[in-house]
C-alpha cells in the first residue's frame, strides 16, 4: 500500500492520521490502525477506499476478530 501522501490515498482518509507523519504508515505493518480508524473514524469516501482495498471476506474476518468492533457489534442490536 502507498503512504498517505500519495495521490492513491485520499483528503478523507490521510485527514485520519493526522498525528503521523506523511509516508509513515505502511499497510503491511499498519493495516490494524488504518482499517480501524478508517471504520471508526472515516467518511463514506474512506470506507469505499478501504473496500476497494479490501475484499468483503478480508474486511468481515478483520471486523469479527478486532475486540473492538466486535464489541460494537454486540452492542449493535442491544437498544442501548
Amino acid at each position: 500500500m502507498t503512504p498517505p501522501s500519495d495521490p492513491e490515498w485520499p483528503a478523507s482518509v490521510c485527514s485520519l492520521f493526522w498525528e503521523y507523519d506523511p509516508g509513515t504508515l505502511e499497510w503491511e505493518t499498519d493495516r490494524d490502525l488504518i482499517v480501524r480508524r478508517v471504520l471508526s473514524e472515516g467518511n463514506w469516501e474512506a470506507i469505499s477506499w478501504l473496500r476497494d482495498r479490501m475484499d468483503e471476506t478480508a474486511l468481515r474476518r478483520w471486523i469479527v476478530a478486532s475486540p473492538a468492533m466486535r464489541c460494537l457489534l454486540d452492542n449493535s442490536g442491544s437498544g442501548n
